[in-house]
C-alpha cells in the first residue's frame, strides 16, 4: 500500500502547486494577485467589488432575516404566557352582582367578579370605571381608581362601581326596571414580569330591566 504525504514547500514561504490548488483560500490569493497587477483588467476589479458587495447584502439579509424570525418567536411566547385580566362569568360566593342601592350614601352600586385568566402573574392591576344612568353620559365612579397588587394566574377578585351620591331608592327602582337603565363600563391596566409591557383590557355590562344583566360590545359602550 503507498501512501502519498503532502509535499513540502521547498523554502520557507514559498507557495507550491499543491497548496495553490488545494487550500480554500488559494483562489483568493489568485485573486489579489491578479488585482494588484498593474495591468488588471478594470473590468475585474469592478466584477470583483460588486461580487463582493452583492455577497455582504445577501449576508445581512440573511442575518436580518433570522433576527426576525426570533424575534418573532419571542413575541408569540410572550402572548402565549402573558397575563389577561377579564371579568368573570362565575360569581363569588356571598357577592352581589349588577346593580344595588347603598342607602346610606344615596348611591347605585355595582359589583363584578374578575379573574386572571392568563398564564402569568399581573402586576400593578389597576382599574378606572365608569358608569351612565338612564339617558346620561358615562362618569368616572367617585372611588376613583382602585388597585390590587398582583393578581395571579387563575386569581380571583372583586371590585365596585359607584355612582354620584344623592340618588333616592325610588329613583333606584324605577330606573333598574328600564331597559338598558344602568350601564357600567371597566378598564384594567397591569403589567407583565418585565413590568416593560403594559396590558389593557377593558368590558362593558347594562341591566336588562328584568334584574339581570348583560354584557355588551365596546361599540355599544360608547358615551
Amino acid at each position: 500500500m503507498s501512501i502519498t504525504n503532502e509535499p513540502n514547500p521547498s523554502e520557507p514561504g514559498e507557495q507550491t502547486d499543491w497548496e495553490e490548488n488545494h487550500r480554500p483560500i488559494g483562489w483568493f490569493r489568485r485573486v489579489i494577485r491578479l488585482l494588484k497587477h498593474d495591468h488588471a483588467p478594470h473590468w475585474t476589479i469592478a466584477f470583483f467589488t460588486l461580487f463582493l458587495a452583492v455577497f455582504a447584502f445577501f449576508a445581512w439579509l440573511d442575518s436580518t432575516a433570522t433576527t426576525a424570525a426570533i424575534q418573532g418567536q419571542l413575541n408569540i411566547l410572550r402572548e402565549e404566557n402573558r397575563p389577561f385580566v377579564f371579568v368573570d362569568d362565575a360569581p363569588l360566593l356571598g357577592i352581589a352582582t349588577g346593580p344595588q342601592f347603598k342607602s346610606d350614601t344615596g348611591q347605585i352600586t355595582w359589583n363584578y367578579p374578575i379573574r386572571n385568566f392568563g398564564k402569568s402573574v399581573a402586576y400593578h392591576l389597576g382599574i378606572q370605571s365608569f358608569m351612565k344612568i338612564g339617558d346620561g353620559g358615562y362618569q368616572l365612579s367617585d372611588k376613583g381608581d382602585k388597585g390590587f397588587s398582583d393578581l395571579p394566574p387563575t386569581g380571583r377578585a372583586w371590585a365596585t362601581v359607584y355612582s354620584p351620591e344623592g340618588l333616592s331608592k325610588d329613583y333606584f327602582e324605577t330606573i333598574t326596571k328600564k331597559l338598558r337603565g344602568v350601564w357600567i363600563r371597566v378598564v384594567f391596566t397591569y403589567h407583565d414580569a418585565s413590568l416593560r409591557e403594559t396590558y389593557v383590557s377593558a368590558f362593558c355590562m347594562v341591566n336588562n330591566g328584568n334584574g339581570t344583566f348583560s354584557d355588551r360590545t365596546a361599540e355599544e359602550c360608547k358615551e
